[in-house]
């Protein structure tokens, strides 16, 4: 007995919805699933570091069906449709990647016990990706791209006519899309980890094929010309697409991270005679911490115009990946500011900050409090405090902040009655970390401002421990 479309889409879609519960998380990672670094087929406003590489390879073919017999041409027919693509995107600037995707198509027709395979190459489409705003890094609160793509004209007159963004197939001139990406953190789950919603609106230029071969279309679009009496074809100049996606982390960790999705995409019709295009696709995403991910999903067809079912995976490599931060072995520190030499480090406890703020918050009033009633203790004591950011940000901006914060500390040590020349302030920026990972509680503890005790140069200086070998057995 078969399962109905209708029912077999809600059991996923609850399953999908359900898992994330039991999530665990440890450090979520940057989805890279595709050359637009996108869910599985809709674009996202992330974009690979700057002098990063992704190489990647998918595969999408459609799910055959039982023949359908025209009674207008009096033969039964039947098509399958199969892509390979093959991505290459650099990073070239924070927030900017390039993309080159190179389909592959293999187009099976069968009609009138007759059989019509192509195997060609579809149009090649190259094109930017630029993020305006992320999301906690700027006044905005969500995160903003912009994405454009050319489609070359490289596309076989025998493959069919393009439908969605995603098969640019047959055109004679150059085609393109333009499109406004928006996501937004809906909210987080254990460990901090977000489930993201996307949504995206832009115009689809079609590379419209000159002659336009009924034989060689897809089934779906085959059947609708048929009935509304082809060779009456027009393709249309410009379409509107929209789409919108949500990512369910199902679990995550130092090794990886296991991500579902759930998306849904149209556009108004590509062809006069047919149908809008309207498509949902579940799927699921497996990322390793050293760049290399795997994904597959289904992919449902909503409108008359779409194959029923199509499945989809693939296969990529982004690097090359930062190097995990490893301790290493105190060494002799001697820092000279206006003729004085650190002689003491960590004497009080550090102060905390909220992100992107130079406000205390207040257990960092309390600590600020300690530290004053030291100062008061040691007459002669001098300190400079160190203004520290997380990573998020240019350099520039969190050497500002840095600053901010140190000097925000400053002015309440004085305050509390501390001499104001006995004090001095420095900024770090993001350039010394307590711990040098991506992750929430991390940032946390790298937003900081440190004490440390100085005085007058001496003929010695203070070497850090070094902790004893570990022993052999």
């Amino acid at each position: 007995m078969k399962m109905p479309k209708g029912v077999f889409l809600a059991a996923l879609l609850s399953s999908l919805i359900v898992a994330p519960i039991g999530a665990r998380a440890d450090q979520p990672l940057a989805p890279t699933e595709t050359g637009e670094t996108g869910l599985l087929t809709l674009p996202t406003t992330q974009t690979i570091p700057r002098g990063t590489l992704s190489l990647g390879t998918y595969y999408r073919t459609e799910i055959q069906s039982n023949k359908v017999f025209e009674p207008r041409a009096g033969q039964l027919r039947d098509t399958s449709l199969t892509q390979w693509e093959f991505v290459v995107t650099l990073g070239v600037w924070d927030g900017v990647e390039l993309s080159v995707q190179v389909p592959y198509i293999n187009f099976h027709a069968e009609q009138k016990n007759k059989e019509d395979v192509s195997h060609k190459v579809g149009d090649v489409r190259i094109g930017p990706k630029f993020r305006l705003f992320e999301e906690d890094q700027s006044p905005m609160p969500f995160s903003l791209a912009i994405s454009g793509q050319a489609q070359l004209p490289t596309g076989s007159k025998q493959l069919p006519a393009q439908l969605d963004r995603n098969t640019a197939l047959n055109g004679d001139h150059v085609g393109g899309d333009v499109m406004a990406i928006l996501d937004k953190n809906l909210f987080t789950l254990p460990g901090d980890v977000p489930v993201t919603l996307t949504a995206n609106l832009g115009g689809l230029f079609p590379s419209n094929p000159s002659v336009f071969r009924l034989d060689r279309q897809t089934e779906p679009v085959y059947a609708q010309l048929r009935r509304k009496g082809f060779p009456d074809v027009e393709t249309k100049s410009a379409v509107i697409e929209y789409g919108g996606g949500l990512k369910l982390p199902l679990w995550v960790n130092h090794i990886g991270a296991f991500d579902s999705t759930v998306e849904y995409r149209g556009n108004t019709g590509t062809i006069k005679q047919v149908d809008d295009y309207q498509a949902i696709l579940t799927g699921f995403r497996y990322a390793l911490a050293n760049g290399l991910a795997a994904q597959a999903g289904v992919d449902f067809g909503l409108s008359n115009s779409v194959s029923g079912y199509s499945v989809l995976g693939g296969i990529s490599y982004s690097g090359p990946q930062p190097p995990p931060a490893m301790p290493g072995v105190p060494k002799e520190r001697i820092v000279y500011r206006d003729r004085v030499i650190q002689v003491e480090r960590v004497a009080f406890p550090d102060v905390t900050f909220e992100f992107d703020k130079a406000t205390l918050t207040d257990v960092g009033h309390a600590r600020v409090y300690l530290v004053s009633q030291k100062l008061k203790e040691g007459k002669n004591v001098k300190i400079e405090i160190q203004g520290h950011t997380d990573y998020i940000g240019t350099e520039d901006y969190n050497k500002k902040l840095g600053m901010q914060r140190a000097e925000t500390v400053k002015a309440e040590l004085i305050r509390l009655g501390v001499d104001p020349a006995r004090i001095s302030t420095v900024s770090f920026g993001e350039d010394k970390p307590l711990i040098d990972m991506q992750t929430p509680w991390a940032r946390a503890v790298n937003r900081r401002a440190e004490f440390v005790v100085v005085g007058e140069p001496t003929a010695t200086s203070e070497k850090a421990p070094v902790p004893p070998e570990p022993s052999r057995r």
